[in-house]
């Protein structure tokens, strides 16, 4: 085989790659739309695919079934919005909150500002934006990621290579579960309050639960549990 026959196989593997892609993509978006509109229990696959422009045996060859495409969106459509929420802190050093309570609080602020402004988007993911969906984009960050979760999560739970927080994991998921399962009602329907009503109860635990797990004594921060990150 020479060099040029070589590259036009790889070429040739690139471009289908590239289809196979954007046939994974069209699904995603005509079952995106139809979930939103009529519901996972009343949307079909035929429908997805036909949204899609594909035949509806092409839609096995990307998922199981419309449950596990739905799984997909929920986790690209969260990991969006954590994407959002972080970008302002991250590009300009300067804005960025000086203390974890701050910053953590201003994350959690514009997770609110992006569901408040977006409902469809709420009713879409409010039951599944997890800790686990973070914990996800944390340690499986997708290839259009521009936010580097890792980094920011270690280095907000840690300080010289210590753990400054016991359990920082179940701590990130007690305040994400508290968010999550407080806006929808909130936002949507201003029940029992509206928003601004919430937001500094909402900080005011969101703080207490950064304190309930804070290390004073560095002496007892266990290294070991840092470098695991």
């Amino acid at each position: 085989m020479t060099f040029g026959h070589f590259c036009v196989i790889i070429l040739h593997m690139g471009r289908l790659a590239q289809k196979k892609q954007e046939k994974k993509d069209k699904l995603l978006r005509s079952a995106f739309s139809l979930f939103k509109e009529k519901g996972i229990e009343n949307t079909s696959i035929s429908e997805i695919a036909h949204g899609a422009g594909v035949a509806k045996g092409t839609f096995y060859l990307y998922f199981k079934d419309k449950y596990a495409l739905y799984e997909v969106l929920v986790a690209r459509c969260a990991n969006d919005i954590l994407v959002q929420a972080m970008k302002p802190f991250t590009k300009d050093k300067a804005s960025e909150p000086k203390t974890d309570k701050e910053w953590v609080i201003s994350v959690m602020d514009r997770i609110l500002e992006i569901m408040e402004n977006d409902h469809s988007m709420l009713e879409f993911v409010s039951k599944n934006l997890s800790w686990g969906l973070f914990r996800s984009a944390l340690y499986s960050p997708t290839e259009s990621d521009i936010v580097d979760f890792r980094g920011i999560f270690s280095s907000l739970i840690t300080e010289d290579g210590l753990l400054k927080y016991k359990d920082p994991e179940l701590m990130i998921y007690m305040i994400i579960e508290l968010v999550s399962s407080t806006c929808y009602s909130v936002i949507l329907e201003s029940s029992p309050a509206d928003l601004s009503c919430l937001k500094p109860h909402l900080n005011a635990a969101i703080s207490s639960i950064i304190d309930s797990f804070y290390i004073e004594d560095v002496s007892k921060r266990p290294k070991s549990a840092a470098a695991g990150l």
